[in-house]
């Protein structure tokens, strides 16, 4: 069976899931789906259809840069997450414009963020996703198994270095000591 690839390059937004459920369409369940993700995120429920709709597939989440917010999600919710050595992985907790942290919907969006993430390291704790922006190396997502795989470049990923840089200078990058126990994991 042939490997169908989905490049989702942008933000993600009804126009994504469109795109995404043309190229789905015709395809027979368990059909083998790599998604190359480089996006900052985007809309989350058109996030959420096009996760409900993966289920039908064998999925690889192929991480080129970034996956950021929502995107992020997806990656996660595929059944193995590759990350390029360069790539980053950010979780946050689900926001909109006008709406606080005590919305109905901005809770329900936690749930699912929440649902989809402890699927894949039950001991994360979630409070700290959903306090602050969380950005996280290759490594530091294959070693909260949020990833399968990292794949090295044979050539410098120049566009990936830089947004891990400024992540840096903006103080949302994780040390290797917030990787410690006291604060991703609740053993």
């Amino acid at each position: 069976m042939e490997k169908t690839t989905i490049d989702i390059f942008e933000e993600i937004s009804s126009d994504t899931l469109q795109d995404f459920l043309q190229k789905t369409d015709n395809l027979v369940d368990g059909s083998e789906v790599e998604i190359r993700i480089a996006s900052y995120g985007g809309e989350i429920f058109p996030t959420l259809s096009i996760i409900d709709s993966l289920k039908r597939f064998h999925t690889t989440a192929n991480i080129i840069g970034f996956a950021c917010s929502s995107a992020a999600i997806l990656a996660l919710s595929c059944d193995t997450v590759e990350m390029s050595e360069n790539a980053s992985l950010m979780l946050h907790s689900a926001w909109a414009d006008g709406l606080d942290e005590n919305d109905p919907g901005i809770i329900r969006c936690n749930e699912l963020q929440e649902k989809i993430i402890k699927e894949r390291n039950a001991n994360i704790n979630m409070s700290i996703i959903l306090d602050r922006d969380i950005w996280l190396s290759a490594e530091q997502a294959l070693k909260l198994n949020l990833a399968d795989n990292i794949y090295y470049l044979s050539t410098i990923n120049y566009a990936a270095r830089c947004i891990k840089y400024v992540a840096k200078l903006k103080g949302n990058f994780m040390s290797e000591k917030d990787m410690g126990q006291e604060f991703l994991f609740n053993l």
